[in-house]
């Protein structure tokens, strides 16, 4: 593994947060901000972050508001408490400004999440918030959304949804359980196993967090994906086997998204939690990390690739 500095650092709204930053020994290539999926922390991140550095890419990553140790150690802020998200995309926006104070000269920095970090960082590049800086997303040098949080695989009845809006609207803080389900989340049980039993993970959230997320993956699904820059690349991968969160909304992202650079990688068969799936996690790592490689290079051909990619490149899954 490669080593880390962790450093507790104020960011917006005064909420202290949680970081790690891993720096390469070799010569600094460009510097990945990554943001973790609910229920979770970066920490559990650790070896893929550690293969980045490996390769010359400094990692900056934090626990969310309302997760981990920003929630759950000290020093923590009361609007820091578990599930507790705030607002997300202005946290992503404080960590993009704080990974690139982190470096005197002028480096490509991309922007990665995992699960519903995947949905956030699509999110974060399409918002119209008046809260955000465009200028910022335009600084980014590409985006990698990982089993993003679009849609869910078995969605909630509208009715549901009704009773979620009414409950955030007037008791936001309420907790709901979110239990982890070890054999959705990876075909190596210890992973989801592991997650029951840490001390940085709740099996809870609140009903506005969830509320709000449900929201962002439906709105990015049907219209935000019309706010993506067209020349902002992007790549997005998720296994066909995703319990979890719809590997079919991310294709039908894909599929509608006008950007004159994307490209979908799929693995047959493979869970949710693509970094720790026994059969796909090299693989998975060694496209992410030559994926950002191919796109330091000035001569990189920018081009649409319209046919999803796959991972073994099977005839039959191309279309």
């Amino acid at each position: 593994m490669m080593s880390f500095t962790e450093e507790w650092v104020t960011g917006a709204q005064g909420t202290p947060f949680y970081t790690r930053l891993y720096r390469p020994t070799s010569p600094l290539r460009g510097v990945l901000v990554f943001v973790h999926g609910y229920n979770e922390h970066m920490s559990r991140y650790e070896p893929m972050h550690s293969a980045w550095a490996a390769r010359g890419f400094a990692v900056f990553t934090y626990d969310l508001r309302g997760f981990g140790r920003t929630a759950l150690d000290t020093p923590k802020s009361t609007g820091s408490a578990y599930g507790r998200m705030g607002e997300p995309l202005v946290d992503l926006e404080w960590a993009i400004k704080h990974a690139r104070s982190l470096f005197s000269q002028p480096i490509p920095l991309f922007l990665m999440g995992h699960s519903m970090g995947g949905g956030i960082v699509l999110d974060y590049v399409t918002s119209a918030s008046p809260k955000l800086s465009k200028e910022i997303v335009g600084q980014l040098s590409g985006v990698i959304s990982s089993s993003p949080w679009l849609l869910l695989t078995h969605p909630l009845p509208t009715v549901f949804l009704w009773i979620f809006a009414i409950i955030s609207r007037f008791f936001p803080n309420m907790h709901f359980s979110t239990p982890i389900r070890p054999k959705a989340i990876s075909h190596d049980l210890s992973v989801g196993e592991s997650l029951i039993v840490d001390p940085w993970v709740r099996e809870y959230g609140t009903y506005y967090s969830l509320y709000d997320m449900l929201n962002m993956g439906t709105n990015l699904a049907k219209e935000g994906h019309k706010n993506w820059p067209k020349t902002m690349p992007l790549l997005l991968l998720h296994g066909t086997a995703d319990d979890m969160n719809s590997c079919t909304a991310s294709e039908e992202f894909f599929k509608v998204l006008n950007t004159e650079d994307k490209r979908l990688i799929l693995y047959p068969g493979a869970f949710h939690d693509l970094m720790t799936e026994p059969d796909v996690k090299d693989q998975y790592q060694e496209d992410c990390i030559a994926w950002v490689e191919a796109h330091l290079s000035p001569t990189y051909p920018s081009v649409t690739q319209g046919a999803r990619s796959t991972w073994k490149g099977s005839d039959d899954a191309a279309e």
